[in-house]
């Protein structure tokens, strides 16, 4: 497991969309979450039509890697060399998002 950081509107009994958010090389969730207006969006977003507002945010962190090439920096990185898109996949990051995405569902 790792972590990330979930931000969800005022939901009371209402369904909003999920939005999953991955940071870039070197990133982090909270960096997300302090570099950017996610949260605000997250917690205020009007949708087309006037159906709902906000949405839950879900922002992972990537696992701290030594990619396997010259020159690469250790850090937080996402899997791209472990390549296993299958349902369920061995891929821990995508194997990740499944996780947060069934969380999320129930």
């Amino acid at each position: 497991m790792r972590p990330f950081c979930r931000i969800t509107p005022a939901l009371g009994a209402r369904k909003v969309p999920l939005v999953l958010f991955f940071h870039g090389a070197f990133g982090s969730a909270d960096g997300v979450i302090n570099d950017t207006n996610l949260v605000d969006f997250a917690r205020n977003w009007s949708w087309p039509g006037g159906t709902s507002e906000g949405f839950v945010l879900a922002a992972p962190s990537g696992a701290c890697l030594s990619w396997p090439r010259t020159g690469s920096n250790d850090g937080y990185h996402w899997d791209f060399y472990h390549r296993d898109l299958g349902s369920s996949s061995t891929n821990p990051d995508v194997a990740l998002a499944e996780a947060i995405i069934d969380a999320e569902v129930q």
